[in-house]
């Protein structure tokens, strides 16, 4: 059973944008020429016609001696003598086609009245965009494979319910092949806190949307092999035990046999990695890069640059996160954090906030105490991070103010040992009452007991606590660090200076607010309600997901309801780097340092050279496919339709 605050803890919605996603710039850079792949040819898509894809630059790299533009769905010449480079014509044709679709299917699946894409460009392009579409459908077959997908009724394709237009996708339209993302942490269930339960949300939201989701962690608590939850969700506990603070210790090399293992028997597509102190994150993601696989990683916490230990941790944290295609941070101080630890650049990041199951978190007035009582909640891992030294101030003085107030304090934590002093020093034992943690499913019956919540964190990226307990119609009193202040408005939260003067004036400030009576728990719990979902951030992290997986540039603003349902997926298990790409790895390690790049150089070069050893000792071909049962049942039964392959 997942507990809470016994752990560290870890939206707004963008417009559609005419813009074709798998293709066009998605950042605030500008790109001249081709909208397709930034090249400076002059056959740029317009209206959606013709197709230079990426494709070319693979035709034009195999045949040097071709034209530049042999390769555009609509300018291949008919007179070429090489069969191979016609065949890959087409399949670029092919290609910008599906392209195509799914831009179309991203302005059907925005949250705009249900009007069909293309009846909109019309009327926005007028007869520019007709005649721009006339000139491409004379040069361009990719209009022709559109005509004959109008008159396919395969399964595979929804129609608009609109306007019905076959090519208007829906964003639930069934793809070819699950994409299988594997998540990988240190911290998961039967651990306690904010970034187990971030895991385990979106990755039942993820199963939900037809993903296929792995988890893989350490040993925790005498669990060990395989388990599922809900959603078909399988979760692997490797062999290896914590060192500190429920980390694994550092080897760089020893993981490899067994992630290696994970990623073959599961055909994964994407490596997702969480938190940096997640030793068993890192090197998973650092292997997986070796190994050809796409890499994702969520930082959920704000480190210093002030004290050895973190300054070491940043070090290490810059040579894992070379090896990284995108970045999700939960706030934009958080961005900025990781942005100076890491020497990232900030187009390779995107924010994307934590989010809270906010219609499990209702008011219930009936729990908490007859006026003039007031009960001060606090909800968090009792360690130092969390404020709990200023707790030892800040509440026997509120006690002494205020006779009709009780602190009920839920967590567990190396500092629990201070508030039980403090309660034996100013003997307000029947004053303060400490539940110790709290299991997940009981954290809204703790919460509707309160008026007033209490968070003195000293530093965070993003508190759920505070979040759930405004959906639980409490008034929250917090500290005014890091990424808090874009958590909820200013009129849903009292922000005080981390200190106990500070805070103890906020308090205050709140216990004459609730015994006013200007509080209506249910209009904050609405409020939440249309704030967060969990459902809006797996939307988002899908499209970073396919911003890694086909080499798009990162969208200032991440866009919604996007189905690559037609796009061929990269081969599975990928192909191994090639030296080129080696090469250039190296190069951004040795920039890590004077020392430590090379340093991590050398170690990049050793697992090299023992992925090639297990290449040849456990070729691929001898590891078994797993069975992805119950997880392609459970689609099975959602969607009608047979199990994907």
């Amino acid at each position: 059973m997942a507990l809470r605050g016994a752990g560290e803890e870890g939206s707004s919605k963008s417009p559609a944008m005419d813009v074709c996603y798998a293709a066009g710039p998605t950042d605030d850079r500008e790109y001249s020429g081709c909208c397709c792949c930034h090249c400076s040819c002059s056959c740029c898509c317009s209206g959606h016609g013709g197709g230079c894809r990426r494709a070319a630059r693979v035709v034009r790299a195999e045949e040097p001696n071709e034209s530049s533009h042999a390769a555009v769905g609509g300018s291949c010449s008919s007179s070429s003598s090489s069969r191979s480079h016609s065949r890959f014509c087409s399949e670029a044709a092919t290609a910008a086609s599906s392209m195509h679709e799914a831009a179309d299917l991203h302005r059907t699946a925005s949250r705009e009245p249900p009007h069909c894409p293309r009846q909109q460009a019309k009327a926005l392009d007028g007869t520019q965009s007709t005649t721009a579409a006339t000139s491409c459908s004379q040069n361009s077959p990719s209009h022709e494979s559109e005509d004959a997908a109008a008159n396919d009724s395969s399964p595979s394709r929804s129609f608009h319910k609109g306007c019905g237009a076959p090519n208007c996708f829906l964003a639930d339209s069934i793809r070819p092949k699950r994409l299988c993302i594997c998540m990988v942490s240190d911290f998961f269930f039967p651990s306690l806190g904010g970034v187990e339960m971030h895991i385990y949300e979106l990755s039942v939201r993820l199963a939900r949307k037809g993903f296929k989701v792995v988890v893989v962690t350490h040993a925790i608590d005498g669990r060990h092999g395989i388990r599922y939850l809900t959603e078909g969700i399988k979760v692997y506990y490797l062999p290896i035990t914590c060192f500190h603070d429920r980390s694994t210790l550092v080897t760089f090399f020893t993981t490899l046999p067994l992630i290696r293992t994970v990623l073959i028997r599961e055909k994964v597509d994407i490596v997702h990695g969480h938190q940096t102190t997640s030793t068993l994150a890192h090197e998973s993601m650092f292997h997986a890069r070796h190994l050809g696989y796409r890499v994702v990683y969520t930082d959920h916490s704000m480190f210093s640059f002030a004290d050895a230990a973190c300054i070491h941790m940043n070090k290490i944290f810059k040579f894992f996160l070379t090896h990284c295609d995108h970045c999700i941070c939960v706030s934009h101080t958080h961005k900025e954090n990781l942005v100076l630890r890491g020497a990232l650049n900030p187009h390779q990041i995107a924010v994307i906030n934590n989010a809270v199951d906010v219609p499990a978190y209702v008011p219930d007035l009936s729990k908490r105490p007859p006026p003039p009582a007031i009960n001060i909640l606090i909800l968090s891992r009792l360690s130092y991070r969390k404020g709990i030294d200023l707790l030892v101030d800040i509440i026997p003085a509120v006690c002494a103010k205020y006779p009709n107030v009780t602190f009920i304090i839920g967590g567990d934590g190396p500092k629990r040992i201070i508030l039980e002093e403090m309660r034996e020093k100013h003997r307000i034992h029947d004053r303060v009452e400490m539940l110790g943690a709290i299991p997940h499913g009981q954290a809204c019956s703790f919460l509707q007991r309160g008026q007033i919540f209490l968070n003195a964190s000293l530093t965070e990226s993003f508190c759920i606590a505070i979040v759930e307990a405004a959906a639980c119609g409490l008034v929250v009193v917090s500290t005014d660090v890091g990424g808090i202040p874009e958590v909820l408005p200013p009129d849903m939260v009292r922000l005080a200076s981390p200190n106990p003067a500070a805070l103890t004036l906020q308090l205050e400030e709140a216990i004459r607010q609730v015994e006013r009576g200007d509080v209506d728990p249910l209009a904050l719990h609405q409020r939440v309600l249309e704030m967060y979902s969990w459902e809006d951030v797996a939307d988002r992290v899908e499209q970073v997901y396919f911003s890694a997986l086909f080499d798009l540039p990162m969208s200032a603003h991440l866009r919604k309801g996007i189905s690559l349902a037609n796009v061929p997926l990269p081969p599975n298990p990928p192909p191994l780097p090639t030296s080129q790409g080696s090469v250039k790895v190296l190069r951004a390690l040795n920039r890590c340092g004077p020392f430590s790049g090379k340093f991590f150089a050398l170690v990049a070069v050793v697992d090299w050279c023992l992925i090639r050893l297990v290449e040849w000792l456990f070729p691929r071909d001898s590891i078994e496919e797993a069975a992805s049962f119950p997880s392609d049942v459970l689609y099975s039964v959602k969607t009608n339709l047979p199990s994907p392959t």
